[in-house]
């Protein structure tokens, strides 16, 4: 149910100025689409994809209405510089492309085993690959002109998050919320080194513009104080392979999807990562300093983003009563933390990510 309407916060926040969302502005650029991937659950073929328009509050499902959702769950999503959308299904080891515009799926991505998280850099896209069987895990390399793997290479731990920076790959090697380690593999030849960032559970990883990682480390809760351990936030130099700067946090970094962690803005330089106790914490990434821990009381959060143009803070909730079953909402907040609206999602709201629009 909506408690408050986006658009009247933008028509207020404008008050100076006017409110005529549909002015042509050719200087402007404008979030156009929230994406947010329902998770669904493992085996039930009920994940889906609810897209919001924040410029006209409009929200489409996909699948369409009539199929029950898509027939494996999402792990995670991206939207690239070019607005194409890159949906990535565990089951079904596919990547699915979506033209933002249309919301159409354009291509698909095949043959990854456990494909977890998704870089993309030009006609390249690098996919952590979780495989529990015989073989290793490992990071692919996909060629986005064919949409093929065209080589892959072996990663120690349980890879997560993944990035690019310049001819480097960083990949983060703690899933589970186990290890303290990261890879840096030259994309060129596929060397891979490890660097041990000093906190357990590396699984979130941000390129921020300082080409820097930002490495943010789950910690683990094990129930028991003397022996759980806080989660923490490393600042590494991928040239060197060393840890610049470090936090340690009170609490674990927890995500009640089991899915999106922490979310970047670049408009703002800032990450957003999910707390245990259920606060979100802004990091500053222009400072390397935790800005503040936002109170956003609800339903414990499993996926957050920040839509910097417009101020706005995304959080994903999972159902209080049934998680993998029920469908979940997206609760929509002010710079601040306070709730201003809430936006119905489907089962387990993974992972959020927008798309742009230059007018």
């Amino acid at each position: 149910m909506r408690t408050f309407s986006i658009l009247a916060f933008f028509c207020s926040a404008l008050l100076l100025t006017g409110c005529d969302l549909s002015e042509d502005d050719a200087t402007s650029t404008v979030t156009s689409g929230v994406y947010i991937a329902n998770a669904g659950a493992f085996g039930n073929a009920n994940s889906s994809l609810t897209v919001f328009n924040p410029q006209t509050e409009a929200l489409q499902t996909l699948p369409p209405a009539g199929q029950a959702g898509f027939p494996s769950y999402i792990q995670s999503i991206l939207v690239d510089d070019t607005g194409q959308l890159f949906v990535v299904f565990g089951e079904t080891a596919t990547i699915d492309i979506y033209d933002t515009e249309s919301n159409e799926r354009v291509g698909q991505i095949a043959d990854i085993p456990n494909p977890r998280y998704i870089a993309v850099d030009g006609d390249r896209a690098y996919v952590s690959s979780q495989d529990f069987g015989a073989d290793p895990s490992d990071l692919d390399v996909v060629d986005l002109t064919t949409s093929t793997v065209i080589d892959s290479v072996d990663v120690p731990g349980t890879p997560e998050d993944v990035e690019v920076i310049g001819s480097q790959v960083v990949v983060a090697l703690g899933g589970f919320n186990s290890g303290t380690s990261v890879g840096i593999i030259n994309a060129n030849d596929l060397s891979v080194q490890t660097v041990d960032v000093g906190c357990t559970g590396p699984r979130a990883l941000v390129r921020d513009a300082d080409d820097e990682i930002i490495v943010f480390c789950t910690g683990v809760n094990t129930g028991d104080p003397a022996t759980s351990v806080p989660g923490g936030i490393r600042v590494l130099d991928p040239d060197a392979g060393t840890v610049s700067d470090a936090v340690d946090l009170s609490t674990q970094i927890a995500s009640a999807s089991f899915g999106q962690h922490v979310s970047y803005s670049p408009a703002a330089e800032e990450a957003y990562a999910l707390l245990a106790d259920g606060r979100v914490l802004r990091y500053n990434t222009a400072s390397n300093q935790v800005d503040t821990q936002l109170n956003v009381t609800g339903d414990r959060p499993g996926a957050v983003g920040y839509d910097a143009r417009n101020e706005l803070l995304y959080v994903g909730r999972l159902s209080a009563a049934s998680p993998f079953d029920e469908s979940g909402t997206v609760t929509v907040h002010e710079r601040g933390g306070a709730a201003i609206d809430t936006i119905e999602a489907g089962i387990a709201p993974t992972h959020i990510d927008f798309s742009l629009n230059t007018r």
